[in-house]
């Protein structure tokens, strides 16, 4: 490719993985704020000494961010289109717009991969193991950019959300 059309290419990513993230912070908000009400749950549960409802509270956090998080999701997948359309001008269906469409499309429903590892780093912090949080952080941010490096030249932009998926199981597994 040409210095130009490679500059273009890798704009259309950007933009795209730009707005790929917008919609994914929109569709996981309902994640964030029943994780938070169920870290300061178990907070409660540990500082009281009741330790039998933590376990109760884990179960009833996971139903509640599965609950919550499902139309969100398969409704985002479901009216892709008009949803990746309000980031981008009237008509617009250039790269950007492709890349942030198969995002939302596609790769969106992997946020339950995400769910696991993000509850348990919030059971940890809650238990006061904020240490513990942080390491596996920087281990998951280490595969996270190795993944991506590995995955981009092969997979392009499809490299880029699949390093962010990886991440993710990485970092349920090792929570």
């Amino acid at each position: 490719t040409t210095g130009a059309s490679a500059t273009a290419a890798g704009a259309a990513a950007t933009t795209g993985y730009n707005v790929s993230n917008r919609i994914y912070n929109i569709g996981t908000v309902s994640l964030w704020g029943v994780t938070n009400a169920f870290n300061c749950y178990t907070a409660q549960c540990v500082g009281k000494g009741d330790h039998q409802k933590i376990g109760h509270g884990v179960k009833a956090g996971y139903i509640l961010n599965c609950t919550m998080l499902l139309p969100v999701v398969v409704g985002f997948m479901v009216f892709a289109r008009p949803l990746t359309s309000i980031f981008f001008p009237a008509d617009f269906t250039g790269d950007a717009y492709q890349y942030a469409l198969y995002y939302t499309s596609f790769w969106l429903i992997f946020v339950y991969v995400q769910l696991v590892g993000h509850m348990l780093h919030s059971y940890m912090r809650s238990l006061g193991q904020v240490n513990v949080v942080l390491w596996i952080t920087l281990l998951v941010s280490a595969v996270r950019v190795i993944a991506t490096i590995m995955l981009v030249p092969v997979m392009h932009i499809r490299g880029a959300y699949l390093g962010q998926v990886i991440s993710w199981a990485v970092d349920a597994v090792v929570s």
